[in-house]
């Protein structure tokens, strides 16, 4: 519900109100209560519409349309007033019919019980359905510890009876305490209980042990002088200095670029040269790789393999542009009659193009320069006989 005003205070609208306004402007607004608040446009025509007031900031009013009755356009000058409304009355009669409904009935109010209370026990909020009398008592719970009457220290006797503590027997008297020790602790040596019947206090103070080492402030290494003395050690005579990295041994890093002895001419190692610098002749025989096909392109991954043509009928094999590497090898033993051909963009020096090289025949091919005036791939054979087409 929201506050009523006295003598139903109106205004009138400074402004034209459409359908989906939600701000008016009027003339005087101090007339009207203070937000929220029921306010009713046209209330002396036959078609009123029922707004909420949400806020009002002098003569600005926000509101919120079709409270009751919908939402109509009105013209300068319309009377807004706070009326007494319908929903102002559909708000008194609901809040009437809530207070009906909460309002106790003479039979639901509960009779006072005419039992004992229950001794005390486990806590529970009981079920009973009447109310306990004001001057109501429970019974006494002997199953609690009576009333204890004597005065001092107190001892159970462990079956839920507590009586008094007697003196010297179940604690002691203040009498029997130990004085506090006067005399300086002994210095440290062989461990002991001790006999007296003296504390020490929490402040003593052990004197030094003199029969044990002194503190050692030297650093480093130490050494010991055979009678209890602990001194600094000298570097170079007490101890071997650490090995430098590079000067006395080798790290890891310059060990990169050595080669194993068991890597030189071992399978999947590198190759081990003579005397003059050059591979070991065993070591330079290449991989052979049979061609069983009439046509075969090289690729790179041929490098330094044998190729043994061995097709019927002959073997024509096509070197590539794509290979690149200058210096690239490849052997080529003419089991049959085998033709070499340069592939698009690819020159051979040879005594014709393509080359033919009679059974057989050995061949060394080898790509000497990649560029020039062409910018191609430039190719040398050397052959051995028997060769019908020498290199130039």
């Amino acid at each position: 519900m929201y506050p009523p005003q006295a003598l139903s205070p109106a205004t009138t609208t400074s402004g034209a109100v459409t359908t989906s306004s939600t701000t008016v402007s009027v003339l005087n607004g101090s007339v009207l209560p203070d937000a929220p608040n029921l306010l009713t446009f046209g209330g002396e025509t036959e078609n009123p519409e029922t707004v909420l007031m949400t806020a009002k900031n002098g003569n600005t009013l926000t509101i919120q349309r079709g409270v009751q009755g919908s939402a109509r356009a009105w013209p300068a000058g319309s009377t807004i007033a706070r009326l007494f409304t319908a929903k102002d009355l559909l708000d008194l009669q609901s809040n009437i019919t809530a207070l009906l409904n909460d309002k106790a009935e003479a039979g639901d109010v509960p009779t006072p019980s005419t039992s004992t209370p229950a001794k005390d026990g486990t806590g529970s909020a009981g079920s009973g359905t009447t109310y306990a009398r004001g001057n109501h008592v429970h019974p006494t719970d002997d199953t609690r510890q009576a009333k204890i009457t004597a005065s001092g220290l107190l001892k159970g006797d462990g079956n839920g009876g507590v009586a008094a503590a007697v003196a010297g027997t179940d604690y002691a008297l203040p009498s029997a305490i130990p004085s506090a020790y006067t005399f300086t602790p002994n210095m440290d040596g062989t461990g002991s209980a001790g006999t007296s019947t003296a504390y020490a206090r929490g402040n003593h103070t052990h004197p030094t042990d003199t029969s044990r080492q002194a503190k050692i402030t030297a650093s480093g290494l130490l050494k010991g002088d055979g009678s209890g003395g602990v001194t600094a050690a000298a570097a170079g005579t007490d101890y071997q200095t650490p090995l430098v990295a590079g000067t006395d041994y080798a790290t890891p890093a310059a060990l990169a670029n050595y080669i194993p002895t068991a890597q030189k001419g071992a399978n999947n190692g590198v190759a081990e040269l003579d005397a003059h610098g050059h591979i070991f002749g065993p070591q330079s025989s290449p991989d052979v790789k049979e061609i069983a096909d009439s046509t075969y392109t090289v690729s790179a991954g041929d490098e330094g393999y044998l190729l043994r043509t061995t097709a019927t009928g002959g073997v024509t094999l096509t070197i590539p542009s794509t290979i690149t590497r200058v210096g690239t090898t490849f052997w080529v033993n003419a089991g049959v009659s085998t033709t070499i051909t340069p592939g698009d963009n690819v020159y051979i020096q040879a005594g014709s193009s393509p080359a033919v090289f009679p059974q057989h025949s050995l061949v060394l091919c080898k790509l000497t320069r990649v560029g020039g005036s062409t910018g191609n791939p430039r190719w040398c054979f050397y052959g051995m006989t028997p060769w019908t087409n020498p290199a130039t």
